[in-house]
């Protein structure tokens, strides 16, 4: 009988990836905290500007709190855990890699992350007022299902008893109806009833969300105006050009490694039918291959930070005493 033995598994990797966590990560994120610390001295009074080193050290940060996040126990973790933390540390690794290969991509990263913002209000603000014409109709529905409720107790044809079940019958069905059309804002309208929940949308919820995407556009068009003092030519035509991940991938040399963890998030976030059907999901031995990326990736996004100093920003490290 012949036995087979796991070389590794994703119990293993995993404690190895909070190891890793665990004897980098504080040393690192006090060295990006005190880089930090210089550029806001630096940019007192003039915070505005367009600045790359900036946005290279609080996307490091970022990367660095996102990282503390990632796998906090020993799990078990889902196959779309793994799959996306994947994916995600892959994509991480390409933006600290463009940062190391020239400091200007701090201001491409901004820029995208205007327009992320961007989408991401103006989806918001689409979806609320697709709710305020959806509560209306509803308001106007269980005003009409009520008023006729009322109807039939004032012509006797139900009893004082039998109004008020069927009044609350009434308030659970249009709840029920708000959860099976998915709106964002249907457990307030549940609270708030439809009627008050539409004005609350039109005096409040939209003029804020449209205030948002004001100022965001205005940031937007501040760097397209101002992009020619910060940027060189070739890096404003790499910055108006739409993020292709792939591209932006093979410029730093992980072109291969993109087919690899793409391959894996198109199998498994994807509702193809490979992984619709029976027996879909990820082996162990898929699982492991995953969260060794993962641990790779996080271990030289955590080199990258500590080991390549950015361009016009002393090295400061921050201590943190306890007190």
């Amino acid at each position: 009988m012949t036995q087979t033995f796991e070389v590794s598994s994703p119990e293993k990797v995993i404690a190895d990836f909070r190891q890793l966590i665990q004897s980098k990560h504080s040393r690192v994120k006090g060295l990006s905290e005190g880089r930090w610390r210089w550029v806001q001295i630096r940019m007192k009074g003039n915070e505005d500007a367009l600045d790359a080193g900036k946005w290279v050290c609080l996307a490091h940060l970022g990367t660095l709190e996102k990282l503390a996040r990632l796998f906090p126990g020993d799990g078990p973790y889902s196959e779309f855990e793994v799959v996306g933390a994947t994916r995600n540390l892959f994509e991480n690794l390409v933006w600290i890699k463009l940062f190391e290969r020239d400091v200007q991509y701090g201001l491409v990263f901004y820029l995208q992350l205007l327009l992320d913002q961007q989408k991401s209000v103006q989806a918001h603000i689409a979806r609320a007022e697709q709710e305020l014409e959806l509560f209306g109709a509803y308001d106007k529905q269980e005003a009409d299902e009520i008023a006729a409720l009322s109807a039939a107790l004032n012509r006797g044809e139900i009893s004082k008893e039998e109004f008020g079940p069927r009044f609350q019958a009434i308030a659970i069905r249009m709840d029920q109806i708000v959860r099976d059309a998915f709106a964002a804002y249907g457990p307030a309208a549940k609270y708030n009833g439809f009627g008050y929940q539409c004005e609350l949308m039109r005096t409040k919820v939209l003029p804020g969300l449209r205030s948002d995407l004001l100022e965001i556009e205005q940031k937007i068009a501040a760097f397209h105006q101002t992009k020619s003092q910060a940027l060189t030519p070739e890096m404003i035509r790499i910055a108006d050009e739409r993020v292709n991940w792939f591209t932006l991938a093979d410029r730093v040399g992980l072109g291969a490694e993109y087919r690899f963890v793409y391959s894996f998030a198109s199998k498994m976030l994807h509702s193809t039918p490979l992984s619709t059907t029976p027996n879909g999901e990820l082996s162990r031995s898929e699982a492991t291959t995953l969260l060794e990326y993962s641990y790779v990736a996080t271990s030289r996004i955590l080199g990258c930070i500590e080991g390549v100093p950015i361009p016009g920003v002393p090295d400061m490290m921050l201590i943190r005493v306890d007190e």
